[in-house]
């Protein structure tokens, strides 16, 4: 059976009322390209349901699903059930896309039968210009394994939830969904496991979205707020090496997933692992000295001083 859409687009929104209309706006500004658009309200208590029914009311193609709030991680796994596109693609509702982008992005999808193909997007801050946020040209598709390393190798890989246009039915046959007992970081566990079980993927290095940075909503609001966030960290952690084990990857690709971690976590100053009680400061810094000093090829001198300091606390 073919698919009634070419793309199906998945909306997570939790009162999103003062950007949501420039969302909508953008997507009805795509043009050559068939889509599904999926918007699944997650209890919101402002006017956000009411926008979107204006538009849906006049539209076939728009669909808004109702939830109580439970994040953003179910409302992307509540989409996916009623997604009948032959692609999925995730769009935050503070968000937009570039005019006419994703007629491009399904022709480059098509071109190489992907199960994934690789997004990029530009950063948005207010009263500046918008940043491209690039990424390493891979014109032939390629098992997941290997672009993992690929990008790895090349420091860019992105695992944000509008960075991966997928296969709707590859998205079926996978094992597992956004777990939705990870208050932050969902996408990170979620698309680094898929893109390692893709038989087909490749990138578009053209950027099509606009991450508007500073927005008050969601996740973004929650982004300052660290008391949680390492205990995400540890249980990927954990997700990493059991789906590694699981799943036969080996030790090496363990270890590379271990790293992937490291090269979060050690983003982070050190007065966020100075708020950490002694057990968890203390497992951290023990675990980037296990990765940071890896022969990947990419080490910079200021990490290692970093981790001086750390050592020190």
């Amino acid at each position: 059976m073919h698919p009634s859409f070419d793309i199906s687009i998945i909306i997570p929104v939790f009162n999103c009322e003062t950007y949501l209309e420039n969302c909508i706006c953008s997507i009805l500004k795509q043009d050559g390209v068939a889509l599904e658009v999926i918007f699944v309200n997650d209890g919101s208590t402002d006017k956000s349901a009411e926008i979107i029914e204006r538009y849906a009311c006049s539209r076939d193609n728009f669909r808004l699903l109702h939830q109580e709030n439970s994040g953003a991680a179910a409302a992307r796994n509540h989409g996916m059930k009623y997604a009948q596109g032959k692609y999925t693609l995730f769009v935050d509702a503070d968000d937009a896309l570039v005019d006419g982008s994703l007629k491009d992005i399904f022709h480059e999808a098509e071109k190489g039968d992907a199960d994934i193909l690789h997004l990029t997007h530009y950063i948005c801050r207010k009263g500046e210009e918008r940043r491209k946020v690039s990424i390493c040209p891979v014109d032939e598709a390629t098992d997941g394994i290997a672009y993992f390393k690929t990008m790895q190798r090349k420091r860019c890989l992105i695992a944000a939830p509008f960075n991966f246009l997928l296969r709707t039915d590859f998205i079926s046959s996978l094992p597992f969904c956004f777990d939705t007992r990870l208050i932050r970081c969902q996408d990170l566990e979620f698309f680094i496991k898929a893109m390692l079980m893709a038989k087909k993927i490749r990138n578009y290095p053209v950027p099509y979205y606009l991450y508007n940075v500073g927005t008050d909503t969601g996740g973004k609001k929650a982004r300052n707020n660290t008391a949680i966030l390492f205990d995400c960290y540890r249980a990927i952690l954990e997700s990493f090496r059991t789906f590694a084990d699981t799943m036969g990857l080996g030790c090496e690709m363990r270890k590379r997933l271990d790293y992937h971690i490291c090269s979060h976590i050690y983003g982070y100053g050190t007065e966020v692992f100075k708020s950490l009680n002694e057990s968890d400061r203390a497992f951290w810094i023990s675990f980037i000295k296990n990765n940071m000093f890896r022969n990947y090829g990419w080490m910079r001198p200021w990490i290692y001083i970093k981790y001086w300091r750390l050592s020190n606390l």
